[in-house]
């Protein structure tokens, strides 16, 4: 479905992103640098055996 107040939107992107804002929103009334978080976590996911393409399409690999 398309989004009614962006209708050149998916609604389900729309969702998201009012997560995201919500999050952020959070984060920054606690004084949480999801941010840097967020990079160091990629760095750190890119060094797991199972977030490799192999690991992901084993029978129990994550799928997302």
């Amino acid at each position: 479905l398309m989004d009614s107040h962006l209708p050149h939107r998916r609604a389900v992107e729309v969702e998201l992103a009012d997560q995201l804002i919500r999050l952020f929103d959070y984060a920054g009334e606690h004084g949480l640098d999801i941010g840097g978080a967020f990079v160091e976590k990629l760095e750190y996911n890119r060094t797991r055996e199972d977030h490799t393409d192999a690991a992901r399409r084993g029978a129990h690999g994550k799928k997302f």
